[in-house]
């Protein structure tokens, strides 16, 4: 591990839960470098859920908040308008973020310029984990396939929206410093593997 990566990652915490593939790493590396590189390390502070993607933040030595499953949007709002001056990220999975996603009305309505990261692997992730190590991968009501374009989602809640992974070839560093920088609030949407093992 480089010192960059060890002087931002609580490494009494390592190593991570996040298996090779599934992308949260990449995100997690992609977050610290561009947090790095703004220098915005005491101005940021990132929120999360419950979920394998919701770790993200908490292997951060930083300013941070894990929640409950499907709140991070509230709870990020609260934080933004509590610390106005702060750069709240809210980290969420897609399952986690539609059980929450009406906080973009709120969001919208008043302003709350807050980032949100969606990790994207199409499944309740921790939940197919469990249900694979507990009852032999008889997979039940986790799948996301019917979920909506997040891309219109933001659309429709006059939000910026960027993505990384999937078809595209986008520099992930690059987006996730762009994210940061917006003065407005953004959905990020982030590809990830559905097939690989996350808990």
């Amino acid at each position: 591990m480089n010192r960059l990566m060890e002087s931002y990652l609580r490494l009494e915490t390592l190593p991570t839960l996040f298996c090779p593939g599934c992308g949260n790493g990449i995100v997690q590396n992609a977050a610290i470098r561009a947090i790095d590189e703004l220098g915005i390390r005491k101005d940021i502070a990132c929120v999360s859920g419950i979920g394998c993607s919701s770790w993200i933040p908490c292997y951060f030595n930083m300013d941070v908040m894990h929640g409950l499953h499907g709140r991070a949007l509230a709870f990020a709002q609260g934080l933004k308008l509590a610390c106005p001056d702060k750069t709240v990220v809210a980290v969420c999975g897609d399952g986690g973020f539609q059980m929450s996603m009406n906080e973009l009305a709120t969001i919208r309505q008043h302003g709350v310029n807050v980032k949100i990261v969606v990790m994207c692997n199409g499944v309740l992730g921790l939940v197919k984990e469990l249900q694979k190590k507990l009852y032999g991968g008889r997979d039940s009501s986790i799948d996301l396939s019917g979920s909506p374009d997040l891309s219109l989602i933001a659309a429709a809640y006059g939000m910026d929206y960027m993505s990384v992974g999937g078809d595209g070839d986008v520099d992930v560093d690059k987006t996730v410093e762009a994210m940061i920088e917006t003065d407005r609030p953004v959905l990020l949407a982030c590809a990830i593997n559905p097939g690989e093992v996350t808990a």
